[in-house]
């Protein structure tokens, strides 16, 4: 059975070699993967393809709500996925076995792309082996790396995210995990800081970096807007109720249960306002839902001014309410790049996040608006063929100074998915252990405390 496997591989990758030659000659060709985030590389290849580049998103781990691609993957990514799946679904024998093979199939692909493949991206700072072992193989064949460490908690410091328990940590043993974790996130982060050509990061994210790095919300988050939208502002009919939607991916880290109570009261003073919430039901589900509301609520603490559900929302032209402690850094980063490179969203903090919807709600037509300026915002500056030209300059090193951050320029504390108390429990436990810069920010523990000790000031603390 065994040797019936191994020649039905061996003939594959003779039908894939045999497909080199087709391949067009071009000093630029882009593998992006292994992995797909929120359809943010199925987009980025067909921004590439638009733009006349070969490009190809391969992935070996799929995707639960499964993105697609622009192309099909290649035979030996499409057995490598076949063995996560099994993996997931085995036990513990298995496990080690389709575990045994997705190793040999992602070996495989690693020499299958060099010949194919002129520039990597590699996603959430993963690519083909374990511990990037593939980063060096690929840099010395020549190869152009770029590991992208802007999505969240790939780069994220574990004391800014949502902690496995609430009111983390209570136990010496809840300390120790926190303890690893961190370790773990910021081993990675350096690991691909060192072994690739160039990060992308987010400065929101940053904290672990040690070296300046591409900032990622300068290129872009490429944004598909549906060809059949009637990209006009309709007034709203006051006999119709206003309709506000929340779709959580993750209600602990959305902080669904504080929206639900600010909704509950903006509906006593708004009987015409309808709450709606979805939550673990299929895309195309959220999509006709959003098409179906007049403003979409998406975090309670969020660490970037729009995600995934603001740019499918600004798609529909429909206004999104982001609450977030770091509009003062995004404040900084419109000063630098212009207002027209941020996209524009309702803003709130998570203490006027009531006060705010209420506003919005009592200026319909301004909210309204809000979500039709967001339409034009991705149907210019974030559509994919723009992202990928901005990608480009990245892969021609034809990079706009103001593009580079440094470490210095990160002094975000409160992360996302968690609330500035949880955020300052974490650390107060972390810096009473008595390891030596137990938060392994890049800058260090005594400037995380003049950052605190900044903000502790202004908010009259």
């Amino acid at each position: 059975m065994f040797d019936q496997f191994l020649h039905g591989t061996i003939y594959f990758m003779e039908i894939e070699c045999n497909k080199l030659k087709s391949y067009p000659s071009h000093s630029q060709r882009v593998l992006l993967g292994p992995q797909e985030i929120s359809g943010y590389y199925k987009n980025l290849e067909k921004g590439f393809l638009q733009n006349g580049v070969p490009a190809k998103l391969i992935t070996t781990h799929p995707h639960p709500f499964d993105y697609g691609q622009a192309t099909p993957n290649p035979r030996l990514a499409f057995l490598a996925s076949n063995a996560v799946i099994k993996h997931r679904e085995a036990g513990l024998l298995g496990r080690l076995f389709w575990a045994s093979l997705y190793m040999f199939f992602s070996f495989l692909i690693v020499f299958w792309s060099i010949p194919r493949f002129d520039v990597f991206v590699f996603a959430w700072g993963t690519s083909f082996l374990p511990f990037n072992l593939d980063i060096p193989v690929y840099r010395l064949f020549g190869k152009k790396v770029f590991v992208i460490l802007g999505h969240g908690s790939e780069a994220r410091p574990p004391y800014m995210s949502t902690p496995p328990y609430d009111g983390f940590p209570k136990t010496k043993a809840e300390v120790n995990k926190l303890q690893a974790q961190i370790k773990r996130v910021a081993r990675s982060v350096r690991r691909n800081e060192r072994l690739a050509n160039r990060v992308i990061g987010m400065q929101m994210t940053a904290q672990f970096l040690t070296k300046p790095f591409i900032d990622f919300y300068r290129i872009g988050l490429p944004s598909p807007k549906p060809d059949d939208l009637d990209n006009q502002i309709a007034e709203h009919d006051p006999l119709n109720p206003i309709v506000v939607l929340h779709v959580p991916s993750n209600k602990a880290v959305k902080g669904t249960d504080e929206i639900r109570i600010a909704m509950e009261r903006i509906i006593q003073s708004f009987p015409n306002v309808e709450y709606r919430e979805l939550s673990g039901v299929g895309h195309s589900e959220i999509l006709a839902a959003m098409a179906n509301s007049d403003i979409v609520l998406d975090w309670l603490w969020s660490d970037i001014p729009m995600a995934v559900v603001g740019t499918e929302a600004a798609g529909l032209s429909k206004p999104t309410i982001i609450s977030s402690y770091g509009w003062e850094q995004w404040e900084r980063w419109e000063q630098i790049h212009g207002k027209e490179f941020l996209p524009p969203v309702i803003r709130a903090t998570p203490e006027t996040l009531g006060q705010v919807i209420h506003d919005a709600i009592s200026e319909i037509s301004r909210s309204k608006n809000i979500g039709f300026q967001a339409h034009q915002f991705i149907s210019k500056v974030w559509t994919p063929s723009q992202v990928a030209s901005n990608f480009t300059k990245v892969i021609s090193g034809n990079i706009p100074e103001s593009w580079i951050m440094t470490p210095e320029q990160v002094d975000y504390l409160w992360g996302a998915g968690v609330s500035r108390e949880n955020t300052l429990n974490m650390v107060r436990v972390l810096l009473a252990s008595g390891k030596r810069n137990p938060l392994r920010w890049a800058a260090g523990e005594t400037k995380y405390l003049e950052y605190l000790s900044r903000f502790q000031k202004n908010d009259g603390a």
